[in-house]
C-alpha cells in the first residue's frame, strides 16, 4: 500500500475538494460571466444540432408525445433513461441508442424544442 492521498480514488478526491467548497464559491463560479457565456453558447450548439437532426429523429419525438399523452407507459418504458430534467431536457431515443448514436442523445426541451447532446449529465446518475 502507497500513500493515502495515492490510493484515494478519483471520485473520493472530487469529493473530498467539492466538500471544501462552500456554495457560496460555488455559485460564484458558475455565476461568472465568461461560465455563463460558455454555458449559453454550448447550449446554442446543442439546440442547432437538435434542429439539424429533427428529419433524422423527429419520428421519436411524434412518439414519445403520443405516449405522454395517451399514457402509453409500455413504450414510455422503451426511451432512454437519459431524463436530464435538471437541465430541461429528455432523450426520446430508445434505450441503448448510444452505441449506434455514438453517445449521441436526442430530445425535447422542455419547451419542445429539438436538442441534441453528447454525454451525461449528474441527473442520469
Amino acid at each position: 500500500m502507497g500513500d493515502p492521498a495515492e490510493d484515494e480514488t478519483v471520485g473520493g478526491q472530487a469529493q473530498r475538494l467539492l466538500g471544501r467548497l462552500s456554495c457560496d464559491k460555488i455559485h460564484q463560479v458558475l455565476s461568472h460571466p465568461d461560465v455563463v457565456r460558455a454555458a449559453a453558447r454550448v447550449q446554442e450548439h446543442e439546440l442547432l444540432a437538435g434542429a439539424e437532426l429533427e428529419p433524422r429523429f423527429g419520428v421519436f419525438a411524434d412518439r414519445y408525445r403520443q405516449a405522454v399523452a395517451t399514457p402509453d407507459y409500455e413504450i414510455l418504458s422503451r426511451i432512454c433513461p437519459a431524463k436530464h430534467g435538471q437541465w430541461g431536457r429528455a432523450c426520446v431515443l430508445d434505450s441503448g441508442h448510444e452505441d449506434a448514436t455514438g453517445g449521441l442523445h436526442w430530445g425535447l426541451t422542455t419547451d419542445g424544442r429539438p436538442i441534441a447532446w453528447a454525454g451525461t449529465v449528474p441527473d442520469d446518475e
